[in-house]
């Protein structure tokens, strides 16, 4: 009775009180993200880890297993799921409803860094934050115009190189899943009868491509009252410089990688095709983190598309 008698007597003090919490009731309600089905997403990381040639056996065994392993350290973990594809290990760690994604994406980066039993062919670990619905919320696909001729490996390399990147400035973006097209790979067309000639074999052409194109670290160097990082920096930058490393000195002389191979650029093996409209096609697909607003990630990605349009007109017409 006493709250009431006071509300009553100071009314405009609740009246401004209530003012102020209604207020505080809308600003929420506009701050909410949208989304299809409200409540599902659970926070999630992604670890994609490439291992060219493998068998999907190879894959478990030697990259998913050993870095499972390391992860279950990792606080906070609910579900942990992993696939082995032919090439490629995908591990997806579900956590608590509560837990902090951004402090947990820095623990499994350092519990990555601690995985020492992975081959050297494997590539380094793709780690990504993704919403609990893993499936894309919108596609954006690339056809060619009417009274054009498709080319499906153009789409794709102007997927790799440009809208992709642009897509990844959108605030909310997550993971992107591509189809169509080929992906670029660096191609060594050996010469089986020069490399015999020279009494080589594959696996030196391989120990080669390991040990050259590569950064090496040489750690710290004191000068006086200054500390330099060493680092020796091979990685090539060009196909044609694969061709200049060597495969063997002696006294009979030096043997360069041309010398029995050659190096362009090529396409992966075509294992799946998108066609629409009975013509080839390139799609891309977004999938976004949790907690995003959908409609907003859609916004982003619609004036992204009309700032590469843009771009794009004035390339060409400059």
């Amino acid at each position: 009775m006493n709250f009431i008698k006071t509300a009553v007597r100071w009314r405009h003090g609740t009246f401004v009180l209530f003012c102020i919490l209604a207020l505080f009731g809308v600003l929420s309600l506009l701050s909410l993200p949208l989304e299809l089905r409200p409540g599902g997403d659970r926070p999630e990381i992604t670890i994609s880890t490439r291992y060219s040639g493998a068998s999907p056996n190879e894959v478990e065994e030697l990259i998913t297993r050993p870095i499972e392993e390391r992860l279950e350290e990792v606080q906070g973990i609910q579900e942990v799921t992993s696939s082995s594809a032919s090439g490629i290990s995908t591990i997806n760690l579900e956590f608590n409803w509560d837990t902090d994604i951004d402090r947990r994406l820095v623990d499994v980066l350092n519990k990555l860094q601690q995985v020492e039993e992975l081959p050297r062919e494997a590539g380094e670990s793709d780690v990504e934050i993704v919403s609990g619905s893993s499936s894309p919320m919108m596609w954006t696909i690339l056809v060619a115009k009417e009274g054009f001729t498709p080319n499906d490996a153009h789409y794709r390399d102007l997927v790799d190189d440009v809208i992709v990147p642009r897509f990844r400035q959108v605030q909310g973006v997550g993971q992107f899943l591509v189809s169509g097209g080929r992906e670029r790979e660096v191609e060594v067309i050996v010469n089986p009868k020069a490399l015999a000639d020279r009494n080589l074999t594959i696996g030196d052409v391989v120990a080669a491509l390991r040990s050259n194109n590569r950064d090496i670290r040489g750690g710290p160097l004191v000068l006086g009252r200054r500390e330099y990082r060493v680092r020796t920096v091979s990685r090539s930058t060009d196909v044609k410089q694969l061709e200049d490393f060597v495969l063997r000195r002696d006294e009979s002389g030096t043997v360069y990688l041309r010398d029995v191979a050659t190096a362009q650029m090529g396409r992966k093996i075509q294992d799946r095709a998108l066609i629409r409209d009975n013509e080839p096609a390139v799609a891309v697909g977004i999938i976004r983190q949790p907690n995003a607003n959908v409609p907003e990630i859609s916004k982003g990605i619609r004036q992204a598309l009309v700032d590469l349009k843009m771009t794009i007109l004035i390339n060409l017409f400059p």
